[in-house]
């Protein structure tokens, strides 16, 4: 679908928010616990913290839980049954306030739990998620999206993308079918007005690039792999060799391999799932 750009006043924040909670959306958004910004179910748009940079942790774990249940089982006296877990329960799930590099990592994942076949219990839960992204309004010394093909206004992995423009306003960018469930016509659409064209790069947080992941990633006295199975010394020799830094996320995905990138640099860590 082609995108398409809204103004969204900054009144009708709240707005959007409490109808998302009257339709029965489970709304998951960065709070403030103990000094910390952690993704957390809300029910008030005041529990929602805007003043951060990035979380503590990622928000894939409302589509890939640190734990979760895979089946259950009850026992008797002669015999023992198996059942599945009821994915038609999962619940809706909006994530309010994502960063850009954070709702961009949810296509890696989606390539991972659909490689050799497709993981039911994660693309449920995908299919009942929307991501509403923010544009970053500010940065650190550690914030390197620019080097890897991101930007601070990324619109890859959202479904809607808000960026703050000048006074009380918000450019929303329509990414996927997803997201025109908030546009005027649907349940959803207060203070949505359309809007034909805007030279967004203006109104967009600049990040330089901190370095060059090709030219690190082929510079082999650049890298150390450090590896978890002896199994593995295949799949690291491919993840040295690519030329995108993203694929490395993406293959190491199925192993536990820490790459360190040095060569003057801060280290890097990529910790993949096991």
């Amino acid at each position: 679908m082609s995108m398409k750009q809204y103004i969204l006043y900054t009144a009708d924040l709240e707005k959007l928010f409490n109808n998302l909670i009257h339709k029965g959306s489970k709304v998951v958004a960065p709070v403030l616990r103990n000094e910390k910004t952690v993704y957390e179910t809300v029910k008030e748009y005041a529990e929602i913290s805007n003043d951060f940079i990035q979380t503590s942790r990622s928000a894939k774990e409302v589509v890939f839980p640190r734990t979760e249940k895979l089946f259950g089982f009850q026992k008797d006296k002669n015999d023992v049954t198996v059942s599945d877990i009821r994915i038609e329960d999962f619940p809706d799930v909006v994530v309010w306030g994502v960063r850009p590099c954070d709702a961009a990592g949810f296509l890696p994942l989606n390539a991972i739990f659909n490689w050799d076949y497709n993981d039911k219990l994660f693309n449920s839960r995908m299919d009942k998620t929307t991501l509403i992204g923010f544009s970053c309004q500010r940065a650190d010394e550690n914030c390197f999206c620019t080097s890897v093909g991101g930007n601070p206004g990324n619109t890859l992995g959202s479904d809607i993308l808000l960026t703050r423009l000048e006074g009380e306003s918000y450019l929303a960018e329509i990414v996927t079918a997803k997201g025109v469930s908030f546009i005027p016509g649907s349940e959803c659409n207060p203070g949505f007005k359309l809007f034909i064209s805007i030279l967004i790069q203006s109104f967009v947080l600049k990040v330089g690039e901190k370095f060059s992941p090709t030219s690190l990633l082929n510079a082999n006295e650049g890298i150390q792999v450090k590896k978890n199975e002896n199994s593995m010394n295949k799949i690291e020799t491919r993840c040295i060799k690519i030329p995108d830094f993203k694929l490395v996320v993406f293959i190491c995905g199925y192993t536990n391999i820490v790459i360190k990138i040095h060569r003057g640099l801060p280290p890097v860590y990529i910790n993949c799932p096991d």
